[in-house]
């Protein structure tokens, strides 16, 4: 795995107008035009395992433009570029009406295919894959309805981009077979968003859908882990599956959603307790805000869970004495 990081935060004046761009063009084998000489901002994160690369770029406007001899230089992998939250873009290729798209929407530009793509927005938040051209045409129904066009917003480019977005941040913890499977499932994922044939949908459903709608509620679980709604229905409901369905998710690793629930708590509580700043905090007050009603029960599951009591634990690790449970 390769990861690349670029900011240009830290620089001024021209020489964060050049460093941004040539970092841009070189990635992107692109011509980089920034709307404003000055201001011009550009930050990027990318990732890069066999068989594709995966990007979140944040720039501010600028045409972005694939030249005819930079499409002549045999470029075997196609991007698909994927609005995330901010954001427009212009589209304009050789031969095809101009088009726009926004938030949840994308398109796939073919890597030896000239054209432009102007940023109108102050700031466009994107996700960049690049996939091989091989790949795409063995596992496109039909790859030409795919290709140099406006995407529709949809279920599955909402999923990629939570699971790639997700990827994204934890990627350098990941050891190296972590990494390629879920680089793989990304592949399916991407497949499935552009229309699959028969063949990759059915294998993107048994490895890359599962694993990215498992990331997906996990995610919004943890957003809402105190809200007193938190429930299997709630779940349900919000990721519209079926709560067998939902089961299997979490059996995939041996938990389930209960268990998830409660382990996210404890670990909240935990590191609560052993926050100096928060020592007169009382225990009961800690537990209610992190999610526990019955305080008899969240003192018999955190002991269950790290062989203390929560008072010890405040005791312990007040005094320097402790080593990191969670």
């Amino acid at each position: 795995m390769a990861l690349f990081e670029f900011s240009s935060a830290g620089q001024r004046g021209t020489e964060q107008l050049d460093a941004a761009v040539a970092h841009y063009a070189q990635i992107g084998r692109v011509l980089v035009e920034p709307d404003q000489q000055s201001g011009f901002a550009y930050n990027a994160r990318i990732m890069q395992e066999r068989p594709l690369a995966v990007g979140s770029l944040s720039v501010t406007a600028a045409r972005v433009t694939r030249t005819r001899a930079h499409a002549a230089e045999g470029n075997p992998y196609d991007v698909l570029g994927v609005v995330l939250d901010a954001g427009e873009v212009e589209v304009s290729l050789e031969g095809r009406a101009p088009f726009r798209y926004a938030h949840g929407e994308a398109f796939l530009w073919r890597g030896d295919e000239a054209g432009r793509s102007h940023y109108l927005s102050p700031q466009t938040r994107l996700l960049n894959i690049a996939l091989p051209r091989a790949t795409l045409e063995g596992g496109l129904a039909h790859p030409d309805r795919a290709e140099g066009r406006r995407l529709a917003a949809s279920p599955e480019f909402r999923l990629l981009a939570a699971y790639a977005t997700a990827f994204l941040d934890v990627c350098p913890k990941l050891a190296p077979e972590s990494t390629q499977t879920v680089a793989l499932q990304l592949q399916d994922l991407a497949l499935l968003a552009l229309g699959a044939n028969r063949d990759s949908a059915e294998q993107a459903r048994n490895r890359g859908v599962r694993a990215a709608r498992l990331v997906a509620i996990k995610s919004d679980v943890e957003a809402h882990l105190l809200d007193p709604e938190l429930s299997v229905r709630w779940v349900l409901r919000r990721h519209r599956i079926s709560e067998r369905y939902l089961r299997a998710l979490f059996a995939d690793e041996a938990s389930s959603f209960g268990d998830f629930v409660l382990e996210r708590r404890l670990a909240r509580a935990w590191l609560r307790l052993i926050d100096p700043r928060q020592h007169s905090t009382p225990i009961g007050v800690i537990a209610a805000e992190s999610g526990f009603g019955d305080p008899s029960w969240f003192n018999r599951a955190f002991r269950r869970r790290f062989g203390v009591s929560p008072s010890e634990a405040r005791a312990i690790y007040l005094t320097g004495n402790g080593a990191d449970r969670c």
